[in-house]
């Protein structure tokens, strides 16, 4: 064999031997990050699910018609007048607390990603402004009104809700994809 022949083989294996270095600490990189990357998927898809309940379970329970009803029956089957009625669902929602939207909001902006945590942001935002406007609007409108912005701002919570829950739905979606790809060496041998 001659020295141009023991050259190229000499490359050849040189080549080889790198990529398949490369491949090797490919395959290394993925096993050791695969684990970590599983547990902070749970992590975030625990936190998603968490603040959805919150705000799901809150959203329920400030509906207006809902609040309206209770009182109704809670009045020994007598019905209310129109204001005594606005004055007692102003009361019952100001009473549903905002303490577990409050406490898994701070998960969800940790656990990320930033734009997921600015639409849980954007959730918590309107559930806020459903108590503050049972608080605020009760002196000066009339019934009509405190309603109308009541669904009005019920269903802007539902909105913000729907629009959490389909990107969080298309974040976690899309890492799934992104786990199902492999590492393929590009060549003859696919």
């Amino acid at each position: 064999m001659s020295v141009s022949g023991e050259l190229l083989q000499a490359l050849v294996a040189v080549l080889a031997a790198a990529a398949a270095y490369a491949a090797g600490r490919a395959q290394a990189s993925g096993a050791r990050r695969g684990p970590v990357d599983a547990v902070r998927r749970q992590h975030q898809r625990d936190a998603y699910a968490a603040f959805l309940k919150a705000a799901r379970q809150y959203e329920r329970a400030t509906r207006f018609a809902d609040l309206a009803r209770a009182a109704q029956a809670d009045n020994n089957g007598l019905e209310l007048d129109r204001q005594a009625l606005l004055r007692e669902v102003v009361r019952r929602r100001a009473w549903i607390s905002l303490e577990p939207i409050a406490e898994t909001l701070p998960v969800v902006q940790l656990e990320g990603p930033k734009m997921l945590a600015v639409y849980a942001q954007e959730a918590a935002d309107a559930a806020e402004r459903l108590a503050q406007v049972a608080q605020t609007l009760l002196p000066a409108f009339a019934f009509g009104d405190v309603q109308k912005q009541f669904e009005q701002d019920t269903a802007n919570l539902h909105t913000r809700i729907t629009h959490f829950t389909v990107e969080a739905r298309a974040f976690l979606d899309d890492s799934a994809r992104r786990r199902t790809r492999r590492f393929v060496l590009p060549g003859p041998h696919q």
